[in-house]
């Protein structure tokens, strides 16, 4: 904030934007009251609100942040009106006091937030708050980094309770409802940031194929909004198998979808098929568990900007041929990894999987595995797909669904840029 003498003026024109439902001073002093007032005023200029396009919801209506920002200045508890602004594009706001009164002002900007009801959520960017003594005419200006911007102890500019504030979040084109921390670092390039959660944490999941509370913490949430696998990939069943695009919304069914978390050591996945009986076919009948109802990771760990994978991990649904849910603990266990650099297939020892068809219908897989083993680094962005291999037909063929994007058209995957933080 600085102070800036200058003579007392008149109000102008009332800024039609931006405006508080107010339309008298209070603090106007009456003619022929017989009290000297002073006149000053406020030059408020806005918190570096970015004036980028983001998406404001799963629909995908888009809007900017500063055309939805609405500024509201309180002195001794009552709202002031908002003025024209000036030459510098700040907001000005007039009243005035006796000299050596002492005021207390609050300035907020919050975002307007159209909700899917009709309604719309006002969610703080920024604040000021300021004890001042009034002595004379002056013009105090409050500029872009005089706000408290940060999340603060009580969590008001901090919408989802994820640690980092919500202008940071806006500005960085971040959810600031999904609960996804993004680093001070955050790079919109990065499609999701995998949280990380303590020891006590993970040391409570039991890899048995059931839901445990402790999922509860682990990342729903990319750049993107919910983790859902849901774009179509390639497909050996005829006719393009499992509905094709029109899949999850002919069935009004939940898409297939993910969601992760780590401790420091393990990555820990689950990842959820749909709850449409009519394709959910928990048979395993095939030599490659690819071609049967299971999940493939899609990782790059070397150099996620040159194009080709490190490895892949398949983990199946069901045993074959056994009519049982597969795990790791079986003798029987079929998940494998391939690594590009050796060319080999393998039972990695190191995975811990169970999977089921228990929550009534919906596939379930659930999974832990080292990262330094799958070769990441926490802090260091690597190359991922998560995908759905859906045999609906039995047989040696499966419909693919993918969560970063669709195959290239030579059927290449092309893995999203993931950061466990």
């Amino acid at each position: 904030m600085r102070i800036v003498e200058r003579p007392a003026a008149a109000a102008l024109g009332v800024l039609s934007v931006l405006m508080i439902a107010c339309t008298e001073n209070p603090f106007a002093t009456a003619p022929g009251d017989g009290v000297e007032s002073t006149a000053p005023s406020f030059r408020i200029a806005a918190p570096g609100l970015p004036g980028g396009r983001f998406v404001s919801n799963e629909e995908g209506d888009v809007y900017s942040v500063i055309d939805n920002a609405n500024l509201s200045v309180r002195l001794d508890g009552v709202p002031l009106p908002l003025d024209e602004r000036d030459a510098e594009g700040r907001t000005v706001v007039r009243w005035s006091r006796p000299p050596g009164s002492r005021v207390e002002l609050a300035v907020e900007w919050a975002e307007s937030i159209p909700l899917d009801n009709g309604t719309n959520l006002s969610l703080q960017l920024a604040t000021y708050e300021q004890s001042m003594t009034i002595e004379r005419a002056e013009s105090i200006v409050i500029g872009p980094d005089d706000y408290t911007v940060n999340a603060g102890p009580g969590g008001e500019r901090d919408q989802d309770s994820d640690g980092d504030s919500n202008l940071l979040e806006r500005m960085t084109g971040f959810s600031p409802f999904n609960g996804s921390v993004c680093p001070e670092s955050c790079d919109f390039s990065v499609a999701l940031y995998i949280k990380r959660v303590e020891r006590r944490v993970t040391d409570r999941i039991e890899i048995d194929g059931e839901y445990d509370d402790e999922w509860n913490l682990a990342e729903f949430d990319g750049r993107d909004g919910r983790l859902r696998i849901d774009e179509p990939g390639l497909s050996s069943e005829p006719g393009g198998g499992n509905g094709g695009p029109a899949r999850f919304s002919a069935a009004d069914s939940e898409p297939f979808q993910f969601l992760a978390m780590h401790d420091g050591e393990r990555l820990y996945m689950v990842i959820l098929g749909d709850g449409d009986v009519s394709r959910n076919t928990p048979v395993g009948d095939s030599g490659n568990p690819a071609d049967d109802d299971s999940i493939t990771l899609y990782l790059d760990t070397d150099d996620p900007s040159d194009g080709t994978l490190t490895s892949t991990l398949v983990v199946p649904l069901m045993g074959l041929n056994t009519g049982e849910s597969d795990n790791s603990d079986s003798p029987t266990a079929r998940a494998r990894r391939f690594d590009f650099d050796s060319g080999s297939s393998y039972l990695p020892t190191d995975l811990r999987y169970a999977t089921c068809v228990c929550d009534g219908s919906r596939q379930f897989w659930e999974l832990s595995v080292p990262l330094a083993g799958l070769g990441i680094a926490a802090g260091q962005p690597f190359g991922l797909e998560v995908a759905v291999n859906d045999d609906s037909t039995g047989g040696n063929s499966a419909t693919q669904w993918l969560w970063h994007s669709a195959p290239e058209a030579d059927g290449s995957v092309v893995p999203g840029l993931v950061v466990v933080r």
